[in-house]
């Protein structure tokens, strides 16, 4: 058995057991566990929530800017390549979510959520990014862009605000760079981010609370060193496949958006809200699939090391 392998079962091990504890509600001898459980507040959950909305969703839409080329820089080899980059970022999202929710967690609820339960948790969960995504598309087009209305004002006093930061670099390619940077849409789309998962992981959390659960710290995995990136997709190849398989198909309704709005056509909230219906759908079911147990793997296996 190489060492790959070898590295793959553990790792996988490590992930079933996670799992398997969180559904272990007594002790060894079948009895309730009498050690006293620790709990933690909400918190923790929501910002647990939001480090990953963050990680997979925001810095996407923070970085993605700086890789679309100007006018006169996409009809080079340099800025084409540049433009195909720019408009995979939807993908790259996903993908980094699928990787985000591998273990290990920093909490977890107990006992454990059955696979319906689960499934209705994350559908809930993620939700609210449908409804604040599209309320943030319809002020974006609507009352932050009619002239003399108060959301104009403040579109246009964080424009103003933004292009002072921009005079105060030196001259050259990055102040061209920032100067050319969609501030005031990033913002408003971070801000649309947090404020659905804030309020997803309240709700969903109350979910989980009226089934009669409770949030705990979840036990950190016995490993020598955290699983690198190649370890966590062998532990569980199937999610970061069906992920791929999944935001792929969400990619292409956002690059049909892109190139709607380089005609000059802004997005409607109907199309935003039909994208991140879509991108919850690929989230929900990326985040249901599991590895295998480890001992089935072990028992499929048995004949071959025979």
């Amino acid at each position: 058995m190489d060492t790959r392998t070898a590295s793959s079962r553990a790792n996988a091990a490590v992930f079933s057991a996670s799992r398997a504890a969180d559904h272990d509600v007594a002790g060894t001898n079948g009895t309730p566990d009498a050690r006293p459980r620790q709990q933690v507040s909400q918190w923790h959950y929501s910002l647990q929530a939001a480090a990953i909305t963050f990680n997979a969703f925001s810095w996407p839409t923070i970085l993605s800017p700086l890789l679309r080329p100007t006018e006169s820089m996409a009809a080079r080899a340099p800025g084409r390549a540049m433009l195909r980059c720019y408009r995979q970022r939807n993908l790259a999202a996903g993908m980094i979510f699928i990787d985000q929710m591998q273990p290990p967690q920093r909490v977890r609820f107990t006992p454990a959520a059955s696979p319906a339960q689960e499934m209705l948790g994350y559908a809930i969960g993620m939700f609210f990014y449908i409804p604040f995504f599209a309320l943030q598309t319809h002020l974006t087009n609507g009352w932050c862009s009619r002239n003399g209305s108060r959301g104009e004002a403040m579109a246009r006093a964080a424009r103003d605000a933004w292009a002072g930061l921009c005079r105060r670099l030196p001259p050259g390619a990055g102040r061209e760079l920032a100067q050319r940077y969609p501030f005031n849409f990033v913002l408003a789309r971070v801000v649309a981010q947090m404020a659905s998962v804030g309020v997803g992981s309240v709700v969903g959390g109350a979910l989980q609370r009226a089934r009669g659960a409770t949030l705990e710290p979840a036990p950190a995995p016995q490993l020598a060193a955290p699983p690198g990136l190649m370890e966590r997709i062998r532990a569980n190849p199937a999610a970061y496949a069906s992920a791929a398989l999944g935001f792929s198909f969400t990619n292409r309704m956002a690059v049909r958006i892109d190139r709607a709005a380089e005609r000059g056509t802004a997005p409607s909230a109907a199309a935003v809200a039909r994208l991140t219906t879509a991108v919850v759908a690929a989230c929900v079911i990326t985040a249901m699939v599991h590895p295998r147990d480890a001992h089935q793997s072990e028992t499929e296996q048995a004949p071959a090391k025979a």
